[in-house]
């Protein structure tokens, strides 16, 4: 299904991009009014972009949905999102797993309940994957269908994507009646075959007590096989580490400590206290936040390589030592750098993002214990962090105002904005930094997508940051921008104006000016569904004027 986006006539008759433009009112991607959230994004080659969220629309059982939008924000499937994966008679639960494999094939996965002993569990993987037109490529199948153990809840659901097509998904499983944590790993064919079998490979060594919270990462080691890190919600605990090869067998005999000869990690795993990344010379590096409570700790990191060996001396080098407490840190390896940023607490109050470049060996390009972003500061302001081109960073961050914010720095460690830029606002801000997703463009803008509550929304910011408004059209204050969908228009056209309409009036003109009445039904406070099932095939002109906004816009009936 195609869609048209409608500029007024009498000004332009180029196409609108999709971006709004205004931080008050960022881009809709799903309209219609349910929960949604864990958003998951990737791109193709074109730079379009694939969205990918979990939804509860339809009686609270969760289903996956997806949108393609291209690169000025146009979507291409259905308004509503189209169905991804479903588990039959039941829902699928989160966190959900979205990795790119090769083929311009998605596969996507998530965990599913069903109902046992008057309660219900989530022991069951469910999976799928579609080509870049949103088309299954094989029916969806159960990546963990039955395991020796009794399964309980999986949870922290990874992906990775092999060379040839394959990919790996990794899960955290609790065994039902003792409570402990473990890891699975498995094996899927580009034909959806599990090469693994049907519960996969349980990693050896790797259990964790009853009662603790674990996250993991999973990446790859450039020899078909994968580095898996994790950590628990326990003061003090390590990061560790494990190398598979194909067949899904560690090559190292125990688990490594990447955190060794430090006082390990804090008491916010929940929030993301350790981030891990994949060296590019098939080692791992991890940065972890020590902050036991919200006084003290520090940011520091340490590399592990391809043979379970620490790689720099001292095995853990500091980030930022400064004082009070420094948390959340983020990480992103490229262009021969590590980029790091985290919520600082040095100055009170609240916290204020910073960040630092380091060599691949350790050692700090920026000035010591980091640079200040220069945002309002905020109790938490989960700052996340992109490597550009030159080495400099692109980092987002919450503040205390409500608004999300954009700040770009220059490799040398010097802010390239006068004041950062405002990505979204008030209450269609991300809230407290979670479900949030965002990708550099090939021009290092920057497109962020976010739940909020019942919304899916979305944000460009350009390379100079500003608003990624348009493509090749000139600002206007009277181009007030619309979506209209499907093209062509048969029975209905759906319009979305750019902000809510107050009691609108609503004209369709024939070519020849003529005026006709055409009755709608309001979806939502800015998206009205017309019946133009009667008019006859051609062009028209729909106008809309609510007292305060004027549009005018083309459609073609058929």
């Amino acid at each position: 299904m195609r869609y048209l986006f409608l500029l007024p006539f009498l000004i332009y008759t180029t196409a609108s991009a999709q971006w709004s433009g205004d931080p008050s009112a960022p881009t809709v991607v799903c309209p219609s009014p349910y929960l949604r959230y864990d958003p998951h994004v990737v791109t193709d080659a074109e730079g379009n972009w694939y969205l990918f969220w979990l939804d509860l629309r339809e009686d609270n059982y969760g289903r996956i949905y997806g949108q393609q939008l291209d690169p000025q924000g146009h979507p291409q499937w259905e308004p509503d999102g189209r169905l991804i994966l479903e588990a039959p008679n039941t829902g699928l639960g989160s966190p959900i797993a979205v990795v790119r494999t090769a083929g311009d094939r998605i596969l996507i996965a998530a965990p599913a309940f069903h109902s046992q002993g008057g309660g219900s569990v989530q022991d069951t993987l469910w999976v799928t994957q579609v080509d870049n037109a949103g088309t299954p490529t094989w029916p969806a199948i159960k990546a963990m269908t039955g395991h020796a153990e009794y399964v309980s809840t999986i949870h922290d659901v990874r992906a990775l994507s092999l060379d040839g097509g394959d990919a790996l998904l990794s899960w955290i499983y609790i065994v039902g009646g003792s409570g402990q944590k473990k890891i699975a790993v498995t094996r899927i064919a580009q034909n959806g075959d599990l090469a693994w079998g049907a519960e996969g490979v349980t990693l050896p060594n790797v259990q964790e007590a009853v009662g603790t919270i674990m996250e993991q990462r999973l990446l790859p080691d450039d020899a078909d096989g994968a580095i898996i890190c994790w950590s628990r919600q326990v003061a003090g605990s390590p990061v560790k580490t494990l190398r598979i090869n194909a067949d899904g067998a560690s090559l190292w005999p125990e688990p490594v400590e990447i955190t060794q000869g430090s006082s390990g990690t804090g008491l916010h795993v929940s929030a993301g206290s350790f981030q891990a990344m994949a060296d590019g010379a098939g080692g791992v590096v991890a940065v972890w936040s020590t902050a036991p409570n919200s006084d003290s700790g520090d940011i520091l990191m340490g590399r592990v390589n391809g043979d379970g060996q620490h790689t720099w001396s001292p095995a853990v080098k500091p980030v930022c030592m400064a004082a009070n407490q420094q948390h959340r840190p983020r990480l992103d390896i490229a262009v021969g750098s590590i980029l790091v940023s985290w919520d600082d607490r040095r100055t009170i109050p609240g916290s204020r993002p910073h960040a630092q470049r380091l060599t691949l060996d350790g050692d700090p390009v920026w000035p010591v214990d980091g640079i200040s972003v220069n945002m309002e500061w905020a109790n938490n302001a989960y700052p996340r962090i992109a490597t550009l081109a030159d080495g400099g960073a692109m980092v987002l961050a919450s503040a205390q105002d409500g608004h999300y914010y954009a700040q770009r720095i220059a490799a040398n460690g010097t802010l390239s904005w006068a004041s950062p830029t405002i990505i979204a606002t008030g209450s269609s801000a991300p809230f407290a930094g979670f479900d949030i997703v965002h990708h550099l463009d090939a021009a290092e803008g920057i497109t962020t997508f976010w739940s909020r509550y019942d919304k899916l929304l979305a944000a460009s910011t350009t390379a100079g940051g500003a608003p990624g408004t348009s493509v090749g059209i000139p600002s206007h204050e009277a181009a007030q921008p619309m979506q209209g969908w499907p093209v062509p228009a048969s029975d209905h056209l759906w319009l979305r104006a750019h902000g809510p309409l107050a009691s609108p009036a609503i004209k369709v003109f024939t070519a020849d000016g003529r005026a006709l009445q055409v009755a709608y039904i309001r979806e939502l406070d800015d998206v009205l569904r017309l019946n133009v099932g009667d008019l006859a095939p051609g062009a028209y002109v729909v106008r809309i004027f609510d007292g305060v906004q004027a549009f005018a816009s083309r459609f073609i009936k058929e």
